[in-house]
C-alpha cells in the first residue's frame, strides 16, 4: 500500500512538471503571431517596401541571416524577413512600419520549428559586441536599432 502511495505521488510531481512545462510554451508567441505590430500574411496588399543588409562579423568572417526566416512561401509571411538575398532583410508591409533589429530577432527566433535557425550569434554580438549602421556606432543594442531603408547594419561579435 505504501509502494502504490508513492508510485502515485510520484506520478502526480511528473504530470505537475509536464503540465509546468507545457504551460510555459502555450503562453509564448508561436509562428504566425503578430510581433511588436509586425504581421504574418499572405502580402497581398503590400505598399511599404524596404531593404537593409545586415551582416555579422566575427572572427573577420562576414556571416548573413539565414535565408527564409519569416517567409514560409505560404500564407504566412512576416512583413520583417530574409528571402533568398544573403544579408538582406525585406520589409513588405500593407503601410509604413518602423520595426526593430531587436523585432527581426523575435521572428528569427519563432521561426526555428520552420528550420530558419536561430538568432543567438546575431542576438549576441547587437547585446555584447559592437553595432555600426552605415559605419557609425551606435549603442542600446538591438531595440535601438531601427531598420530603415538602405542602411547597412554591421554585428561585430565581441
Amino acid at each position: 500500500m505504501r509502494l502504490e502511495r508513492r508510485a502515485t505521488a510520484l506520478q502526480l510531481v511528473l504530470l505537475a512538471v509536464l503540465v509546468a512545462g507545457c504551460g510555459m510554451r502555450i503562453g509564448g508567441p508561436n509562428y504566425g503571431d503578430t510581433v511588436d505590430g509586425i504581421a504574418c500574411d499572405n502580402g497581398s496588399n503590400v505598399t511599404f517596401v524596404a531593404t537593409v543588409h545586415l551582416w555579422l562579423i566575427s572572427g573577420g568572417q562576414r556571416l548573413e541571416p539565414t535565408e527564409g526566416v519569416g517567409s514560409t512561401g505560404s500564407n504566412c509571411n512576416y512583413w520583417v524577413r530574409t528571402e533568398n538575398d544573403p544579408g538582406v532583410i525585406h520589409i513588405r508591409a500593407p503601410h509604413q512600419v518602423t520595426p526593430t533589429l531587436a523585432t527581426f530577432f523575435s521572428i528569427w527566433d519563432l521561426a526555428i520549428p520552420q528550420g530558419s535557425g536561430n538568432s543567438g550569434p546575431f542576438r549576441d554580438a547587437a547585446e555584447h559586441g559592437e553595432i555600426t549602421v552605415n559605419g557609425v556606432a551606435l549603442h542600446g543594442g538591438a531595440a535601438a536599432v531601427t531598420l530603415v531603408d538602405g542602411e547597412t547594419i554591421e554585428l561585430h561579435a565581441p
